[in-house]
């Protein structure tokens, strides 16, 4: 039977499938946590200040995808925000012509 490691999360608790998938996870929510100073000319975190944060070895990879996910997570939320606050918009009001109007 293979061990599952859990994690907290706000909704309950999540179950990963492995240490890697668990590993991104960590470096996904490093990465906010990351200083200015500690960001590349792209704008991405050092590798060594990520490793820091998260107390394990990583690679420019797995870096450069817990970036992808992070930018991926952020515009969902933003689409999701801007979808919920337009659902609540109240609809524009039809035009009612009065009589002897054309």
């Amino acid at each position: 039977m293979q061990k599952m490691t859990v994690a907290p999360k706000a909704a309950g608790t999540r179950v990963f499938k492995d240490k890697a998938e668990l590993l991104m996870s960590e470096i996904e929510h490093a990465i906010p946590q990351v200083q200015p100073d500690d960001l590349c000319v792209d704008g991405k975190p050092k590798v060594e200040a990520l490793e820091a944060l998260v107390g394990e070895q990583i690679t420019e990879a797995q870096r450069d995808q817990a970036c992808k996910n992070v930018e991926a997570a952020a515009k969902a939320e933003a689409a999701r925000v801007k979808a919920e606050a337009k659902s609540k918009e109240k609809p524009a009001e039809p035009k009612v012509e009065s009589e002897g109007e054309s």
